[in-house]
């Protein structure tokens, strides 16, 4: 789950599986716009990818099309960057510099199962903020049924949880 909304679109570049981690392309070393022609290549796909991150509408496809060029220009101008549509060096560096920021304050939050006077394997899962919990455990208590899981009072199913902070 993306913790910024839903605004990650990514389709197949030349037959082979997109990645929503930026880190899995170069980043880009030559300008990249979408001025003359269309500029296409994995230096796209970590722009793309990092907009995507940062919370910018964008699909992941490689192809620095005016979808990219607008979301460009969506950042820079948040950013206090000149508004051109392009990935030089000011608007490279920014990208940069927000994406190590981003992993650097990824958080892995602590969520902790209290199984109220019976017994819990594991008895806490470290997550990410963002993520799932993914499949929570089944405690036991002799004389008890387990009805499943509360969270303030209310009966949760995992997968509707956004982790954003240490939760008993």
């Amino acid at each position: 789950i993306n913790p910024l909304g839903s605004n990650i679109s990514y389709k197949s570049v030349a037959g082979k599986p997109v990645s929503l981690n930026p880190d899995d392309y170069p980043v880009p070393t030559r300008v990249l716009n979408y001025w003359n022609e269309l500029m296409t290549g994995d230096d796209v796909c970590w722009v793309q990818a990092v907009l995507c991150k940062l919370g910018y509408t964008v699909d992941i496809d490689g192809s620095f099309g005016p979808s990219t060029e607008a979301a460009v220009m969506k950042f820079q101008k948040a950013n206090g960057l000149e508004q051109d549509g392009s990935v030089g060096p000011a608007t490279l560096a920014k990208l940069k510099t927000l994406w190590n920021q981003e992993k650097t304050y990824s958080q892995l939050y602590t969520v902790s199962f209290n199984a109220n006077g019976g017994s819990v394997s594991p008895t806490s899962k470290s997550v990410a903020y963002g993520n799932s919990i993914g499949t929570l455990p089944t405690p036991t208590r002799a004389g008890y049924t387990f009805d499943g899981w509360y969270y303030n009072d209310v009966l949760v199913n995992s997968s509707i949880w956004n982790i954003d902070k240490d939760v008993t």
